[in-house]
């Protein structure tokens, strides 16, 4: 079974500290009340939208170019489990 990239973020979620909005963010001045969210293991980040009240209004996420995997790839929660548990082989 091969290593799978961001396989601690994948079985476990990601570790999300808050972060300051990037200048670059598009969304700033549509949306002000923004919380920018970035996952120290992996680099993900994620951007909570709220309105005046509260509420969550809205949530987008930006992920490292390569996070993606194929679905027929995608390890089970099992095997996520063993890459992470068993020592990394010599090769």
């Amino acid at each position: 079974m091969a290593a799978v990239p961001y396989a601690r973020c994948r079985l476990f979620g990601h570790a999300w500290e808050q972060v300051s909005l990037p200048p670059v963010y598009p969304f700033r001045h549509r949306w002000p009340n923004t919380l920018c969210l970035h996952c120290m293991r992996c680099d993900a980040a994620r951007f909570d939208v709220f309105d005046s009240y509260g509420s969550l209004a809205g949530r987008k996420y930006g992920y490292p170019v390569d996070y993606a995997i194929p679905r027929d790839e995608k390890p089970t929660t099992e095997e996520l489990r063993l890459i992470i548990i068993r020592p990394r082989r010599k090769q």
